[in-house]
């Protein structure tokens, strides 16, 4: 019974880990990523903001 306590705990622990290891930053390079895609696109020629020729 105490063995079997101590895996819960121990699986509970690595999976709190895992989250903040693992889904948190991957959270944080694809809000940078979309960032970065909204800022290409906002300064960028699409809206008019870039060289003209002519």
């Amino acid at each position: 019974m105490v063995t079997f306590l101590a895996l819960e705990a121990a699986n509970t622990y690595f999976a709190k880990a895992a989250i903040v290891g693992g889904i948190v930053p991957n959270l944080i390079a694809f809000a940078l990523f979309l960032g970065a895609i909204g800022y290409f696109l906002l300064t960028g020629p699409l809206f008019g903001q870039g060289k003209k020729d002519g």
